[in-house]
């Protein structure tokens, strides 16, 4: 059934969590995290308004609509007590017209008002941390020090730009720029509301239970990670006499690999078989691995589960997508790992454990127990199914192709691990 007139809104924020990093749901559960605005647009009635932290929220017990609600709008309303009957997210409306999830690709191609890039621009930087110097009246943190700081170090110990009274007011302006596409393109959005409605409210139920992450393996495997490649380097820099750190910037750098190597560019699948010291060097340090587990680690929640790892008509044929630590594409094992696990002489749980006790491995080894984060909660059972080339066969099956159509016949693998 069609939802009640909604309340079209949209949040401006700011923080020390990286948004990209973390997510939507563990960004508003992060301390500094604050909202600046949001603007409102009352599909019933037509009027408009805007809402500032410290007031009450006029809106309680409706149905709240947002662009991308269920991947950030939704647990700022949770966080700031907006009591909202249900939550409708316009970017899968979007994408189930045929369209990009984008609210500019909507503004543009829908209403034909493209999102205001500058003011997006400026909103992000607001959240931007800097190094602290006498000025902004802060402990000041040296420039050598600053450099040396990582990512995380940098967010909790950095100064945030100030805000002023014209920064803020454009703020405003923007975000009520975003919130009068939404209402531009609300009427032809609402027609695909009941369209696999039941599918979305199944999304929810996954993203919200989540799934358990190992965080102690992934911890270990990515000291592991970090170890291969140092040996990985060091022993490219022996055989092109060049010293460790300059090795890493040459495998690092697209330009200085290509100019040594003598390749056209440096992507994966260019230098994936190619036989030189500094390929393997490269190869080591833009470890998919390390990447996985870096991912799954900004994103597990304090009771150990992983959340948010779907995305729904992420694709423009309908089906899911992943996000974060991207679980519909993990790492396949090595042929010589495969074998051993089919034949019973591995146990990937027991090579975990030994793993977790200081064992060492290699590259193979550690892309095959990134897998083994991913774990069942007690008692249960996890399960993986993989409807193999489903879309080119289900785009058959549309076009009345039957012989093709036939083909997907026992596509369905369905495996306990």
């Amino acid at each position: 059934m069609t939802a009640p007139a909604p309340v079209l809104i949209d949040f401006e924020s700011r923080s020390r969590a990286d948004l990209g990093a973390v997510g939507g749901r563990k960004y508003w559960e992060h301390p500094s995290s604050e909202a600046l605005v949001v603007v409102w647009y009352d599909t019933a009635d037509g009027t408009v308004g805007a809402w500032y932290p410290g007031q009450a929220w006029p809106h309680r017990g409706r149905v709240l609509a947002a662009h991308n609600a269920h991947g950030f709008d939704r647990f700022g309303g949770e966080r700031y007590g907006f009591d909202a009957a249900g939550w409708i997210d316009t970017s899968q409306l979007a994408r189930k017209a045929g369209l990009p999830g984008a609210l500019d690709a909507l503004g543009q191609r829908w209403c034909g008002v493209p999102k205001d890039k500058e003011a997006s621009r400026f909103t992000a930087s607001l959240s931007s941390v800097r190094r602290p110097t006498r000025k902004h009246g802060a402990a000041e943190i040296p420039a050598d020090v600053w450099r040396d700081m990582s990512d995380d170090e940098r967010r909790a110990r950095g100064v945030l730009p100030e805000l002023d009274a014209k920064g803020f007011a454009r703020v405003v302006s923007y975000c009520a720029s975003d919130v009068a596409i939404l209402a531009e393109a609300w009427p032809r959005l609402s027609e695909w509301l009941d369209v696999d409605a039941d599918v979305e409210a199944l999304d929810r139920v996954i993203n919200d239970r989540g799934v358990a992450f190992d965080a102690a393996l992934a911890r270990r495997l990515l000291v592991e990670d970090a170890r291969v490649a140092s040996i990985a380097v060091a022993d490219a820099a022996a055989k092109l006499g060049m010293t460790p750190e300059a090795c890493a910037a040459a495998a690092r750098s697209p330009k200085q690999f290509c100019e040594i190597v003598g390749t056209p560019d440096a992507r994966a699948d260019t230098i994936e078989h190619i036989e030189h010291p500094l390929a393997d060097a490269r190869r080591a340090l833009a470890s998919i691995a390390r990447g996985k587990l870096t991912a799954g680690l900004a994103r597990v929640h304090a009771d150990g589960r992983l959340r948010d790892t779907l995305r729904y008509y992420g694709a423009h044929t309908g089906r899911w997508s992943g996000r974060g630590m991207q679980l519909q594409n993990m790492p396949r094992p090595a042929k010589r790992l495969a074998d051993a696990i089919e034949s019973g002489e591995l146990s990937v749980d027991a090579f975990a454990d030994e793993v977790l006790r200081g064992r060492e491995c290699d590259a193979d080894e550690i892309a095959l127990l990134v897998r083994a984060t991913i774990t069942a909660s007690r008692g249960n059972l996890l399960a993986v199914q993989d409807f193999s080339s489903i879309e080119a066969r289900a785009t058959a099956w549309a076009a009345g192709d039957a012989r093709r159509a036939r083909s997907c016949s026992g596509c369905a693998r369905a495996t306990s691990v």
